[in-house]
């Protein structure tokens, strides 16, 4: 569940550690210079929590996390995508699925085409 978390925290804090070294009126060798310590910054904080996980964790955790990865023996990749794709339950799961995710995105992207005749703008909605 950590790790889950840690995704999208790691992104924030990605996208927000420019602030620090360059600002909106930085131009030319003070924009390099700052871009340049963002990426020092940054490498050093990726490879110190690089070597922490290469250090510090385990391969794998004492007690098994599910019954299924108590088994010794797996089953070759191939086969297990062949089976998965003759398996007519998934294929209607994966297109119901696509489909909705699919009239979604749709109308995500065209809802201001479908009020700005009636005056509404996408800042005036929020």
């Amino acid at each position: 569940m950590l790790s889950s978390v840690m995704g999208p925290i790691g992104g924030s804090i990605g996208y927000a550690v420019h602030i620090f070294f360059v600002s909106d009126d930085d131009k030319g060798d003070t924009f390099k210079t700052g871009i340049f310590k963002m990426c020092c910054v940054c490498a050093v904080v990726i490879y110190f929590l690089y070597f922490i996980i290469i250090f510090f964790l385990k391969e794998k955790p004492p007690v098994p996390p599910t019954k299924s990865a108590s088994y010794k023996s797996s089953e070759p990749v191939c086969k297990s995508l062949k089976d998965l794709i003759s398996n007519k339950n998934f294929i209607f799961v994966t297109q119901v699925f696509g489909l909705i995710y699919a009239c979604l995105t749709t109308f995500s992207q065209e809802v201001s085409l479908l009020i700005s005749p009636y005056g509404f703008k996408a800042v005036s909605i929020l």
